[in-house]
């Protein structure tokens, strides 16, 4: 049973990996612009997570489709 449900969320990974990429992507280039201090840290505490959550589901996309072979 986990089985079908883990193959079932496969197809939703890559556009949760691209989204989480793209939002990144946009947090990373603020960086250099003219960020008052606040915005500067929180862009960059956010960053970290986004690192931290795209390894993680990106370990777990892995998993899964190994699963499925």
């Amino acid at each position: 049973m986990p089985k079908i449900q883990s193959s079932s969320r496969l197809p939703q990974m890559p556009q949760t990996l691209s989204q989480l990429q793209q939002e990144k992507a946009t947090l990373e280039a603020s960086l250099g612009g003219n960020l008052p201090f606040d915005a500067l840290q929180k862009a960059s505490t956010r960053i970290s997570e986004l690192i931290q959550l795209l390894d993680k589901k990106e370990t777990r996309w892995l998993e899964l489709s190994e699963k499925l072979v």
